[in-house]
C-alpha cells in the first residue's frame, strides 16, 4: 500500500512502480470514480466498447433462447 499527498491543486503523484506496472505514461488519460467512499483511479481503456465486453455476463440468468421461451410461456398462461 502506498500513501500519497494531495497537492495544492488537488493533484497526487502516482508512485513509479504502479505507473510502470499499469503502463501509465505522461499524457495518458485516467478514469477517476468514487464508489462507496473509495476513490478508484483506472487507466482509460484504448477501446471502451471492447473493455465493456462481458460486463453484464454475471447478471445473465439464462440464454436469450431460454428467456424468449419463458416469456412466451408466461404470456400463454396469462391468456388462458
Amino acid at each position: 500500500m502506498e500513501v500519497v499527498k494531495v497537492l495544492q491543486k488537488g493533484q497526487i503523484v502516482i508512485p513509479k512502480d504502479l505507473r510502470e506496472r499499469l503502463h501509465i505514461e505522461e499524457g495518458k488519460r485516467l478514469i477517476v470514480e468514487e464508489f462507496e467512499g473509495v476513490l478508484l483511479v483506472m487507466p482509460e481503456p484504448k477501446n471502451p466498447i471492447t473493455a465493456m465486453r462481458g460486463l453484464l455476463k454475471p447478471f445473465a440468468e439464462a440464454s436469450s433462447v431460454e428467456t424468449v421461451r419463458k416469456l412466451r410461456k408466461d404470456r400463454d398462461l396469462k391468456w388462458q
